[in-house]
């Protein structure tokens, strides 16, 4: 009886942990900067309600951008967010990055995106 009690308690303690780190997206939380060149606080704890609940897949590069606001680089065919951003020794060198990246077909229209991680060894 109390190996089950205790195996419910770290499920719901467990349960609790794992809610606590989502958020539903907005872009007003998503777009702000809580330092200038940094990206929101909040985009990695809406991130899994942005890529699971929104469709994303289909949008011109117009609705993106009126979905989630200004985008933080883009290039010829990829348009990035940063979600999260550590520097090490100075600002030009970050040591960890962590971007939704959208791929855009030949009409700037999203095909596909991906969570791309980057770590410096």
């Amino acid at each position: 009886m109390k190996k089950t009690s205790f195996i419910v308690l770290v499920l719901v303690c467990l349960v609790t942990l794992f809610a606590c780190n989502r958020m539903k997206f907005n872009k007003e939380n998503w777009s702000e900067e809580s330092v200038v060149g940094f990206p929101s606080n909040y985009r990695q704890l809406m991130l899994h309600d942005l890529i699971d609940n929104h469709e994303l897949i289909g949008l011109n590069y117009l609705e993106l951008v009126d979905q989630l606001g200004k985008s933080d680089r883009i290039t010829d065919s990829k348009v990035y967010s940063n979600i999260i951003v550590k520097y090490g020794e100075g600002i030009d060198n970050p040591r960890y990055t962590k971007d939704l990246v959208f791929n855009l077909s030949s009409d700037s229209v999203v095909k596909s995106f991906t969570v791309s991680e980057w770590e410096t060894k």
